[in-house]
């Protein structure tokens, strides 16, 4: 089947509209951290958390500036803050008798999403307003924490000459890994467009 595939590939014409550019983020999520009482037999409690993250990559468009929608790969690394020991931020047990495991240090990932970008209203040659909705993973970590990601959101765009343009945009993100976790993210960046 590959074999098949693989020279019908080379007849697909060369992208003649796109960009790439640089990105940054930071976000909130929610974090679950469990931990048991000792002097109750090992009763199990949890407690949420927020988890503040922030990183760094690019971003490649398919698609002429002109089009009312664009796709768009990001690839980039992300912080994550270290979890609270629960034993300082709870009320639900005693301190010295809190058991628990927590991640004490920043965690980084690997993120790779893939999405479309929709016109709502503007110009790309001035000022736009976007809507965004991108797919992905977190598919590379340390502590096998692998996850799904999925961004919903909106945004604006702004030229900053001929070829160059800003972006900005805020989306709810929901991250899918033994259950559902709720967060956002902001993400900005100046794009180079060639088209």
């Amino acid at each position: 089947m590959l074999s098949l595939i693989l020279p019908l590939l080379t007849l697909t014409p060369t992208a003649q509209a796109g960009g790439i550019g640089f990105i940054g983020t930071g976000g909130v999520r929610g974090e679950t951290v469990y931990f048991y009482d000792r002097s109750d037999n090992d009763q199990k409690y949890s407690i949420s958390e927020t988890i503040a993250n922030m990183g760094t990559g690019i971003e490649v468009m398919l698609g002429d500036r002109d089009d009312p929608i664009q796709g768009h790969f990001r690839g980039y690394a992300m912080f994550e803050t270290p979890e609270y020991d629960p034993a300082n931020v709870t009320n639900l047990v005693a301190e010295r008798d809190v058991d628990a495991a927590w991640r004490e240090k920043w965690r980084s990932v690997g993120l790779a999403t893939v999405g479309l970008q929709f016109k709502i209203i503007g110009d790309p040659d001035t000022f736009q307003v976007v809507a965004h909705a991108d797919m992905g993973s977190g598919f590379l970590t340390l502590d096998h924490s692998e996850f799904l990601l999925i961004e919903l959101g909106g945004g604006i765009t702004k030229a900053v000459g001929r070829d160059l343009q800003f972006f900005a945009s805020a989306v709810y993100a929901v991250r899918v890994d033994r259950g559902m976790v709720h967060g956002a993210n902001v993400y900005s960046g100046l794009r180079y467009l060639f088209d």
